[in-house]
């Protein structure tokens, strides 16, 4: 019997959202765990296909989801990441989960909470709390 992938769509297909696909992608070779449906973008005309991905429409899409849907905020302005994820809390079938690329070397004495993208090569050591939404890109935070 095979696990179900999980649906997932990546919030914004700029530069660091199409990172985030690629880290999905990295994640899926070792675990075939994610079915990527797209991409969210308000500034990117719906339908258009960037890496092979279509973008789905604008927030508008997330927010009238009947289905239970993973979540990948992948935006680098934290006041904008904030703005996004308050909205997108309003639908209780949105989920957030962490995504943390295959390369990472990680403490099992970590605390994490949702919607965190760990991004390739960086290495977390002992007794740390990573709450929400947070950005560890190339040994560099982004967090609000």
């Amino acid at each position: 019997m095979s696990k179900e992938k999980k649906r997932l769509v990546i919030v914004g297909a700029g530069g660091f959202g199409r990172e985030v696909q690629w880290l999905i992608e990295r994640i899926n070779e070792l675990k075939d765990e994610y079915e990527i449906l797209g991409y969210v973008d308000d500034n990117i005309k719906q339908g258009i296909m960037i890496n092979n991905y279509p973008v789905l429409g604008g927030m508008g899409y997330l927010l009238e989801q009947h289905d239970e849907i993973g979540v990948a905020v992948a935006i680098g302005s934290a006041s904008v990441r904030k703005k996004i994820v308050k909205a997108c809390k309003k639908n209780a079938k949105l989920s957030f989960p962490n995504l943390i690329d295959p390369s990472v070397i990680m403490s099992n004495h970590i605390s994490m909470g949702e919607g965190n993208i760990i991004c390739a090569a960086n290495v977390l050591t002992v007794n740390i709390e990573i709450k929400d939404f947070n950005i560890i890109n190339s040994n560099f935070a982004h967090r609000f």
